[in-house]
């Protein structure tokens, strides 16, 4: 009986020394939602404008059936929503600049 505890006691305790052996780092945010809009999000969060835009090709066919109609979607005030906000909100109160500047010209030329 004492070794059994012991056994399991050991198995309990390296746990999770062993669950977390990759090194990526842990991220504080969580998405909720549909997680094939993520990056979007996270290229806010990251101020990423290279991940803003392959997310945008990406969604090319599933969304719209161009990438002008892809940005019109994402930038719909009633369209993809972060955190509550929209891209272009989301991005400027995360201090996103470089997002920030990317979509506010790409809305403008829409």
């Amino acid at each position: 009986m004492k070794a059994l505890s012991l056994f399991c006691a050991t198995t309990l305790l390296s746990a999770p020394v062993m669950a977390n052996t990759d090194d990526k780092p842990i991220s504080r945010y969580a998405f909720t939602g549909d997680v094939a809009f993520a990056n979007f999000c996270r290229s806010a969060l990251k101020d990423d404008v290279a991940l803003l835009r392959r997310s945008v090709f990406q969604e090319i066919g599933r969304v719209a059936s161009s990438e002008n109609g892809v940005y019109r979607t994402v930038l719909a005030l009633d369209g993809l929503k972060c955190d509550g906000l929209n891209l272009v909100d989301f991005a400027r109160q995360r201090q996103a600049e470089s997002v920030y500047q990317y979509l506010s010209k790409k809305a403008q030329s829409l």
